[in-house]
């Protein structure tokens, strides 16, 4: 079974992705947990994170993820333009509104081996 972790600070579109998606994922409203949760939970098969977020943005977290596992791949969700440059572990920017039929057609593109 495929394991996502969504990370947004917006609980209601939290709420939304969990009803598209179903409850057997991860969904943190923070980036405090984060590390908590995958040494828990993970390795997970992808990883969602919004990039707007109090006190740490979704690419501190995503270069603390790569950091601590190098395998999983990490797709952001941003209501901002694409930045010029991209480190190498962001498989994905994707913008904000987006299409839960996309999102999801983007993440099946990823598991792990």
């Amino acid at each position: 079974m495929k394991k996502y972790l969504f990370v947004d600070d917006d609980g209601a579109f939290l709420e939304v992705l969990r009803l598209f998606f179903g409850s057997t994922h991860v969904y943190l409203s923070d980036v405090y947990h984060a590390a908590s949760v995958l040494k828990r939970d993970g390795p997970f098969d992808v990883i969602i994170t919004d990039y707007d977020m109090p006190c740490q943005n979704g690419l501190e977290l995503a270069g603390w993820v790569n950091q601590y596992d190098s395998s999983m791949p990490i797709l952001i969700l941003s209501g901002h333009e694409k930045p010029d440059l991209l480190p190498p572990f962001i498989v994905q920017w994707m913008k904000k509104p987006i299409s839960l039929d996309l999102l999801a057609k983007e993440i099946a593109q990823y598991h792990m081996s």
